[in-house]
């Protein structure tokens, strides 16, 4: 018991420290990267709210993207989402806890609610746990009881580091080419097919990844 009160304690004060150790290299980091946008004027024109999907894998950047667009991204509750949130939440983004594992349908009502605050609500379509590139239905069911589009993006890397995690986590080289591939913003009915739209989902977010990993390799 003594020990596991040891171990809680530890894992707190460094869950407390890891934002002000990671943050500045991060920064350098991704300040290095050459980056592009390919139809960036999809996600400008949304002015109302937007529900956005990207996979796991290409995490990476994102803090450092849309860091001025204060995003509320939909994080596990696990270990590994308690770090994710400490970091996101010191650049002022904003997050809500659960996942598909657990606590997905509380994380799920409290996405849907926060559609009127005009900030966009991220749910990353095959996180956790995976598998890999396969959807789940959470960032379709948001966007359809909110209203809000639907905006599919990826990332793509001219050269990157894939780590040995089931999703196969990419890392950017510093000075490496990183494009960032928007599709088209899709409002769900409240009669459409939810299975339907996860697939459209699904095959839209590998469409436009295969864009964005052919433009980052031919720079």
């Amino acid at each position: 018991m003594a020990e596991d009160k040891k171990e809680s304690l530890g894992f707190k004060v460094a869950l407390n420290l890891i934002p002000y150790l990671a943050l500045p290299p991060y920064w350098l980091w991704c300040s290095t990267l050459r980056i592009s946008y390919v139809n960036q004027e999809k996600a400008e024109s949304i002015k109302e709210g937007v529900v956005s999907a990207f996979w796991h894998n290409r995490l990476f950047p994102t803090v450092y993207l849309y860091k001025k667009y204060r995003p509320v991204i939909m994080v596990s509750r696990s270990k590994d989402g308690e770090i994710i949130s400490k970091v996101i939440e010191k650049v002022g983004m904003g997050t809500v806890r659960g996942s598909s594992s657990k606590g997905g349908k509380e994380a799920l009502r409290e996405m849907v609610r926060l559609a009127g605050c005009k900030r966009p609500l991220v749910v990353i379509p095959d996180g956790p746990r995976g598998p890999k590139y396969q959807a789940k239905a959470g960032a379709v069911i948001v966007a359809q009881k909110t209203g809000l589009p639907l905006l599919p993006l990826s990332m793509g890397f001219s050269r990157a580091k894939e780590l040995g995690s089931w999703d196969g986590f990419l890392v950017p080289y510093p000075f490496s080419r990183l494009v960032v591939v928007y599709g088209e913003p899709k409002v769900i009915g409240p009669e459409a097919d939810v299975e339907e739209e996860r697939l459209w989902l699904q095959e839209e977010l590998i469409r436009l990844s295969h864009e964005a990993e052919r433009l980052a390799r031919e720079g």
